[in-house]
């Protein structure tokens, strides 16, 4: 079998959770195997259960954070963000993730990875991808201000690849406030739009407190309209980038704003 290019704590943490899964939702003297073959440039990992199945209706909402897809009345306890947050991880790494099921007949999760190995083009890009870029080189503390838990865990999944950077988070405007009078960040990652302000709201109280007057601040919105990027910018935010994250752009933006080479120069880790 050949090597993966992917990040080994992503991969045990989707693996995890996609096991985890299949055991929950099993039924009383079920199994549950995991296989795992190679097909040309990629790696397909699946994991099979006998457990209860779903619906074509419940695999449309799936993928919906949340949605436990009725098993909240359940004895099965979760909060319907797993399968969610397992997505987005095997995205980042550059993978897929598919879901096929059939009621009282089971469920496969497959995975897709693409191996380590492959033409020199193939290589060539996987050392450009943003999970190789310069892991030991930078440092720094970088603050989360986003109230969305699912959010808040894929930032930390992201910030895995660099051991150098303590990543700190607040779900609102005001602790998110009083967390960077006491961490100094390098800089914050603003969500417009929290429980107890937006994220104008929340500049004017950084330009009111002379502790906080050095502070960098790039927001993470989900709207690109032209006016709110205008206003943002005029508040004092540095930059404005929308949901959901480039991934590589944003990369490329930390690795500025943390003083690291440019993208493409310097050494590299995995």
């Amino acid at each position: 079998m050949p090597s993966l290019q992917a990040d080994p704590t992503r991969l045990r943490q989707v693996l995890s959770n996609l096991i985890s899964n299949g055991i929950k939702y099993n039924r009383r003297g079920g199994s549950v195997r995991v296989e795992a073959e190679a097909v040309g440039d990629r790696v397909r990992i699946r994991v099979i259960d006998s457990g209860l199945g779903m619906t074509g209706r419940q695999l449309d909402r799936l993928f919906e954070p949340y949605n436990r897809l009725g098993r909240e009345k359940s004895a099965v306890s979760g909060t319907g963000i797993g399968l969610v947050v397992t997505k987005k991880l095997v995205e980042l790494m550059g993978g897929t993730l598919e879901i096929r099921s059939e009621v009282d007949a089971g469920t496969c999760a497959e995975v897709t990875l693409p191996t380590a190995a492959g033409s020199a083009a193939a290589a060539g890009a996987a050392l450009m991808a943003p999970g190789y870029l310069y892991a030991a080189e930078v440092g720094g503390v970088v603050m989360s201000v986003e109230d969305n838990e699912v959010n808040r865990m894929l930032l930390e999944s992201l910030f895995l690849r660099w051991p150098g950077i303590r990543l700190v988070q607040a779900a609102d405007g005001a602790s998110g406030l009083q967390l960077a009078r006491s961490e100094h960040p390098d800089f914050v990652l603003l969500d417009m739009n929290l429980p107890d302000m937006n994220g104008l709201q929340f500049m004017e109280a950084v330009a009111a407190d002379p502790r906080l007057a050095s502070l960098k601040v790039i927001s993470l919105s989900a709207s690109a309209m032209p006016e709110d990027v205008e206003l943002a910018l005029r508040s004092g935010i540095v930059d404005y980038m929308t949901k959901p994250l480039d991934v590589e752009q944003f990369t490329r933006k930390l690795l500025a704003v943390l003083g690291a080479p440019p993208l493409g120069h310097g050494s590299v880790d995995d």
